[in-house]
């Protein structure tokens, strides 16, 4: 009783008088709102712009895909404020945190199992007419089970650190080896991105993260060569014109795309490459089309928004008052921009092609609803948690054992 009237004291004092919430919390809400909002909209009408030569000769409607795009996104949203709504200390019940991991690990192994295969790869199940990708809803379980351990050591729930390293390994390497055999290694180096940034916003010691990020690096070197279509893909990347009608034909179409941009773009709808030449155009590889129709400017600008939303995001994160939301938000946002500029750096050929959709731009049902829950969490750390100083959440961190 003392804790909760203490925490009123604080929530009255940070909204004033007149009842009206702290600018410094405000602004970066307001500003994550409009961010998200800017990138479904434009996601949105770039899917039309890139989707309807297909979809009119696949179909025979060139707004099918815009259509089911739309519904995806209002399910999508409709997630994000449920997870608004849902208080923050309701993850760190012990049985949430490993009773979502249990559901998502066998939905992962019953994929493995009943999946269907598509692009060469086990990665989706279908439900009443409707299918979705286990694996993307993997990183959030990951997450907020290893935010959840990382709580609970730090607030002394464990009789060694032995026992906890084992439960925190566990928590990563079953689903991620899951994910891992579809095979999907793009999903699998999102979800290793992801166990590295809780342990870095949990303040865990830097040799700690740097033995795992060894292991993850060491484990995708593997992963690349132990199977061929991985090693094609290397030499696609390193030379696509030494087998352009294979698998190098995308990669040099995407190039192609972004040599008609050039600065400016040629103006939206006026894409060239969507004609049936650049597969994949509203998926993995909308990024072209963004490049082609509104060149070289709209791509900055584009990536530029990511940036933002994950600076407003961190912003959200370190004004948390306890390391739980601190984690989330900052994990979260990483998650959502480290996919982004994945995606962005394999259409223009940095990096080899993984096959991740562009968050908020991309066709795809499972990846905006679990993206808009990424954002959704982000939201209720600055909806629900209170703002105090960093200096005060070291001291302050939730114990698990409370909410049992």
């Amino acid at each position: 009783m003392k804790e909760a009237e203490t925490n009123n004291i604080r929530a009255r004092s940070r909204l004033g008088s007149d009842s009206r919430p702290d600018v410094s919390i405000l602004i970066p809400r307001l500003v994550l709102i409009g961010i998200v909002a800017v990138l479904m909209v434009f996601g949105t009408v770039m899917i039309y712009s890139a989707s309807s030569v297909e979809a009119y000769s696949t179909y025979g409607d060139s707004m099918y895909f815009f259509k089911r795009q739309l519904a995806l996104a209002a399910a999508g949203v409709a997630a994000a404020v449920v997870i608004t709504r849902i208080p923050l200390s309701f993850w760190l019940k012990e049985y949430v945190a490993w009773g979502f991991w249990a559901v998502v690990v066998l939905v992962l192994g019953a994929n493995l199992a009943m999946g269907f295969v598509g692009f060469g790869a086990k990665r989706w199940i279908a439900v009443g007419g409707f299918t979705f990708q286990p694996s993307e809803f993997a990183k959030i379980s990951v997450m907020i089970l290893c935010t959840f351990l990382l709580v609970k050591y730090r607030s002394g729930g464990y009789r060694s650190f032995w026992m906890f390293l084992l439960q925190f390994v566990g928590a990563v390497v079953c689903p991620a080896a899951l994910v891992l055999i579809q095979p999907d290694l793009g999903t699998t180096i999102v979800i290793m991105v992801g166990v590295l940034a809780t342990m870095w916003f949990g303040e865990v010691s830097r040799k700690m993260v740097g033995v795992i990020l060894v292991a993850v690096v060491l484990v995708a070197v593997v992963a690349v060569t132990a199977k061929g279509f991985r090693s094609s893909r290397i030499e696609a990347w390193l030379d696509p014109w030494s087998d352009p009608l294979g698998n190098g034909y995308q990669i040099i179409n995407s190039f192609y795309a972004f040599s008609n941009g050039g600065l400016f773009g040629v103006g939206l709808g006026n894409s060239t490459q969507k004609y049936l030449y650049l597969p994949f155009a509203y998926n993995d590889f909308i990024f072209a089309v963004v490049g082609e129709e509104f060149g070289l400017l709209g791509c900055v600008i584009l990536i530029g928004l990511f940036f933002a939303l994950l600076f407003v995001s961190f912003r959200i994160g370190n004004m948390a008052s306890d390391m739980f939301g601190k984690i989330i938000a900052n994990t979260s946002a990483l998650l959502i921009v480290f996919q982004a500029y994945l995606n962005m750096a394999c259409v223009i050929g940095v990096l080899p092609v993984t096959g991740k959709p562009l968050p908020f731009i991309s066709y795809g049902g499972t990846s905006i609803v679990t993206t808009m829950m990424l954002v959704g969490f982000i939201l209720a750390v600055s909806m629900q948690d209170t703002f105090d100083a960093p200096t005060k959440r070291r001291n302050s961190i939730k114990v698990y054992s409370g909410d049992r």
